[in-house]
């Protein structure tokens, strides 16, 4: 089954500890609403290989993030709420041949998760940014003191990490979709945004849309760490224009043969299909005109997805209300 109390926890981070190999998270205390919450984030995988995938969008655009300035601070559930939730697959947060794999410990200086983690938490630690942490709420103890930050009653978020594609037995009930966990940070005076999202390497890239259980498509000749080669799109998203009289996609091949788009489609958050025809050239752009479909792709923020004949996301982008100026194509490369 899912994993239970999925939301955000909209707070101030106040103090951290490092993970290591006994306590294979970092661990975040925070604040909201004069309340305190631990945040634990796994950067140490119990499974082979230990390293964790891990991207930092340090520009971070999405539709979501303008809802998200509005929550109240403390937790949130996001229960059926699918445009603030979370999914790696379907709400395209980030390109993911971008994943890398990184240890908890390593030498030298920004070589792993834990500094990483250090300098974001740390501006909010300083007062100049909010974090919203997406995961699985541990409801209030209130006999119980926190075993890592003493204060009472113990309470907090974890499972913030992709929580769908488990292909490890222990694992697959937490399966589910739009409930991944994740970490954004909001810089206020600058009104940018950054964000960490984090994946096991045993977990599938194609999932089924209402369990989150791992397609066998992703089962076949699975190699055991994620290459980009084997993961990165034939066909990209390279830029759209989603105001005036005719909205448009732009694609680009970037393979060495022919891709016919017969039973292609083009999806929005809605998860309305635009139906594909035709066929792209080697290194060719296409432009495609969604013909007689008016703000098929908003003009407040959408996200854009490219599917093949099998209904598998081939790429996907996403874009805010800021990024759209009248008539002009959105750039996503």
């Amino acid at each position: 089954m899912p994993i239970k109390n999925y939301g955000v926890l909209k707070c101030q981070a106040v103090q951290t500890i490092r993970g290591s190999n006994e306590f294979p998270h970092y661990q975040i205390r925070a604040t909201a609403k004069g309340e305190d919450h631990r945040i634990a984030i796994n950067v140490k995988s119990e499974q082979k290989p230990s390293e964790l995938l891990y991207i930092i969008v340090d520009d971070f655009h999405h539709p979501m993030t303008d809802a998200l300035t509005d929550l109240p601070d403390g937790f949130t559930a996001l229960d059926g709420k699918r445009t603030l939730s979370l999914d790696y697959i379907r709400s395209n947060l980030f390109q993911r041949e971008d994943l890398t794999p990184l240890p908890h410990h390593a030498p030298g200086e920004n070589s792993d998760l834990n500094e990483k983690l250090d300098q974001l938490v740390a501006k909010s630690v300083d007062g100049e940014a909010v974090l919203y942490v997406f995961g699985d709420r541990s409801a209030a103890q209130a006999e119980q003191k926190d075993k890592f930050f003493d204060f009472t009653p113990t309470q907090g978020i974890h499972d913030v990490h992709m929580n769908q594609g488990n292909t490890v037995d222990d694992f697959k009930e937490d399966n589910g979709v739009y409930q991944d966990g994740g970490l954004l940070i909001h810089y206020p005076a600058e009104n940018r945004w950054s964000a960490v999202f984090l994946a096991y390497q045993h977990q599938a890239w194609h999932t089924d849309d209402k369990t989150g259980a791992a397609l066998d498509v992703d089962l076949q000749d699975r190699a055991p760490e994620v290459s980009k080669d084997e993961v990165e799109s034939p066909v990209l998203i390279v830029g759209a224009t989603v105001t005036g009289p005719e909205e448009s996609v732009t694609l680009l091949n970037v393979t060495n043969q022919t891709i016919h788009l017969i039973g292609w489609s083009l999806a929005n958050q809605a998860k309305d299909k635009y139906s594909l025809t035709g066929r792209i050239a080697p290194g060719e752009f296409l432009n495609v005109k969604l013909e007689n479909r008016t703000e098929f792709f908003k003009n407040t923020g959408d996200i854009i997805t490219l599917l093949d004949q099998n209904g598998l996301k081939v790429d996907g982008e996403a874009y805010t209300r800021e990024q759209v100026k009248a008539g002009q194509n959105i750039a996503f490369v």
